[in-house]
Order: structure tokens, then C-alpha cells, then sequence
């Protein structure tokens, strides 16, 4: 019934999306089964979508009765959160606008332009890139009384608005990884030549000081950072849909020889090549994108990790039980590290990241 629920849910994706106008083959005929796919939808974090998608099917087969109408009310209150996200980008705009900085946005916002409305795309947090000037964007936040905390190994914290700020000095983490080294270089580098062809409109209204990547660097900054939180936890749903519509919209803007040729010197081409299979057989979703699919049996369990993830933690944060599920998470999850990172050596990594994670609190 899972397995099932699942592919009700992903049916619901690709009608609300406009991927599919066809309706999901069975959809739950209980008040219990549509409270198992809306739980499926949070953990995902597809909610307000898959919401939204049920509500559009024929009267009587929509959901009803007391126990889907807290899923209603969470998915009401993940599309208000979308307003103060929209306007704590303005309040970051116009402040680093007055020092004379640009911003590009990475993730989040826009991303979620790319939904019917907006305001469906669940997002915790603002991350931004200042075209290297992360050090001078701390000062700035600091003028306003806004401290930055080290978080990880490529950006920087703050809070504003009780929204995350992510001020990225790398795009990713170099500390951890060699072959990130050759996909940061090559962001800054297209950063520097085409960061700023493509400005983030939104409905609201912007400043002109704020872009979005391109869609070469998206198309690489996307992949990465899926095939990361798969390697660390787990891809949920919600990033591949991300990728499905990038591709739908900008797919054809990529420079996909410099893509295609950077995921195989970083060692993702293996998970990039699972997630066209993922799109095209899993999803059933036609776009077109040049990286071959790979199936098998490492990829029906890249699948079964989407489905049913096993990473999440459940113990307090800095508690001795949350290290010791840390550990055994990095030891569960070797073969994803073979997967993203080949070559590199699993142990360094687990050790490096459980002394970051003791050092920062976490």
C-alpha cells in the first residue's frame, strides 16, 4: 500500500505541475489512505502541492473527513511563510543594495517561480552568493545588528525575520571533498562571466541588485547539491521535481558539453545518469536532458532511498545518542558514498564530519 501511495502522490505532483492532466490511477478511497498520502507528501515535502492537486479532482473523489484537515492547515501555513521569505529578500536587497552589493540567489525562491504559484514550494531558508564579497555582506548584516555564525564549511549564518540566511563564500564544500574543487571553480568562474544575465523576477517586486544562476550553473549546482543531501540523508521528492522543472524551462539553455564533462571529473555522473532514469521511468515525466539513463540495481535503490528514506535523525542534536546515529547513518550509507564521491575516502570524511559537527554543537 506504500508503494502504492507513492505513485498516487507522484500522479498528483505531475497533474498539479502540468506534467500530466491525466488523473492518478487510484487514489485513496478512505479518509485513512488519504491521511497516509499526506503524511507521504510532508515527508517529502510536497504538501502544499499535493494538497492543492487533490482539491482539483472531480467532486467525490477529493479527500474529506477529520483526519486530513490538520494537513490542510500545515499546508495553509507553508504557503504563508512564502510572503515573509519574499519580504525578508527585499530587506536583504535593499541592504546590500545601499553598500553597492549584488545578490544571487541559489535554490528557494527561484525555484518555487517555477510552480503554478509560488507559494507552493516548501523552503526553510534564503541562500545567497555576493559574487565574492561573502565577508563584506557579515559586515553589512553586523551594521544592522545582525551577527553571522560559522555553519559548516561554505557559508555563513544569520537570521532575519526568523528566516535562515545562508551567505555563501564557496558554492560547496571544498573542505570535505577534493572533487568539489573542480565544480566551485567552475561556478565562480561562471559567475564571474555570466552571473548576472539573468535577474530574479518576482511578482512582489525586486530590486535590480538581485540574479539567479544561470542555467549552466543551475543545472550543476542542482545536481550537486541533490547528490549531496542523497550521500548525507536523503533526496526527497521535492528535489527531483526541482530538477524536472528546470529542465522544462531552461534544459535547453544549458551548456551541456561543460556540465556533461564536469560531472564526470567530479564523479557524479552515476547518480546524475539514475536521476534521468528516476524522471523518465519513476516520475514518467518526458523532458529532455542529454545525461543517458542509467537503471539497475543501484538504481532501484536510489528509488527505494527516495521512497522510504532512512536518514533522518531522531535524537536531540549534540546529545551522545545523536553522534552515535550519526556514525551509524555514515556507516549505512558507504555504497551512496561509492555512488557520489568515488574515489574518496569514506572514513576521512565520517571523521571530519562528526569533529565538525562536535565542534559547531550539532
Amino acid at each position: 500500500m506504500e508503494n502504492n501511495t507513492f505513485d498516487c502522490l507522484v500522479s498528483l505532483c505531475n497533474r498539479a505541475l502540468g506534467l500530466s492532466g491525466k488523473e492518478p490511477a487510484v487514489c485513496p478511497e478512505t479518509e485513512e489512505g488519504w491521511e497516509r498520502l499526506f503524511m507521504l507528501a510532508t515527508v517529502q515535502r510536497m504538501l502544499p502541492l499535493a494538497v492543492s492537486a487533490a482539491e482539483s479532482l472531480p467532486e467525490g473523489k477529493r479527500p474529506a473527513g477529520r483526519k486530513v484537515i490538520p494537513y490542510y492547515l500545515m499546508a495553509e501555513k507553508e504557503e504563508a511563510k512564502y510572503a515573509k521569505k519574499v519580504d525578508t529578500l527585499k530587506q536583504l536587497a535593499n541592504l546590500y543594495g545601499k553598500c553597492g552589493m549584488d545578490m544571487m540567489i541559489l535554490k528557494g525562491l527561484t525555484l518555487a517561480v517555477r510552480y503554478p504559484d509560488p507559494k507552493m514550494r516548501i523552503s526553510s531558508d534564503i541562500d545567497y552568493y555576493l559574487y565574492g564579497k561573502s565577508k563584506t555582506g557579515e559586515l553589512a548584516l553586523e551594521s544592522v545588528g545582525i551577527v553571522s555564525s560559522e555553519y559548516y564549511h561554505h557559508h555563513t549564518q544569520a537570521s532575519l525575520n526568523g528566516i535562515l540566511l545562508e551567505n555563501h563564500y564557496d558554492f560547496f564544500d571544498r573542505e570535505n571533498h577534493r572533487c568539489n574543487h573542480i565544480l566551485d571553480d567552475a561556478m565562480k568562474a561562471l559567475a564571474a562571466k555570466e552571473g548576472k544575465d539573468y535577474r530574479l523576477k518576482l511578482k512582489e517586486g525586486l530590486r535590480d541588485n538581485v540574479y539567479r544562476m544561470s542555467p549552466t550553473m543551475e543545472a550543476i549546482f542542482l545536481m550537486r547539491h541533490m547528490s549531496g543531501h542523497f550521500m548525507a540523508a536523503e533526496t526527497e521528492l521535492r528535489q527531483v521535481y526541482d530538477w524536472v522543472l528546470f529542465l522544462r524551462e531552461s534544459g535547453n539553455k544549458v551548456d551541456w558539453s561543460l556540465v556533461h564533462d564536469l560531472y564526470e571529473r567530479s564523479g557524479m555522473i552515476g547518480f546524475a545518469r539514475i536521476l534521468t532514469w528516476i524522471v523518465r521511468e519513476k516520475l514518467g515525466v518526458a523532458v529532455s536532458c542529454p545525461v543517458e539513463p542509467l537503471s539497475g540495481k543501484v538504481a532501484e535503490r536510489v528509488w527505494e532511498d527516495i521512497v522510504d528514506p532512512k536518514g533522518r535523525d531522531t535524537y536531540k542534536r549534540g546529545s551522545f545518542k545523536y553522534y552515535i546515529r550519526e556514525a551509524r547513518v555514515f556507516l549505512q550509507n558507504r555504497w551512496k558514498h561509492r555512488l557520489v564521491y568515488p574515489g574518496e575516502s569514506y572514513l576521512g570524511l565520517m571523521f571530519n564530519m562528526l569533529k565538525l559537527k562536535i565542534r559547531l554543537g550539532r
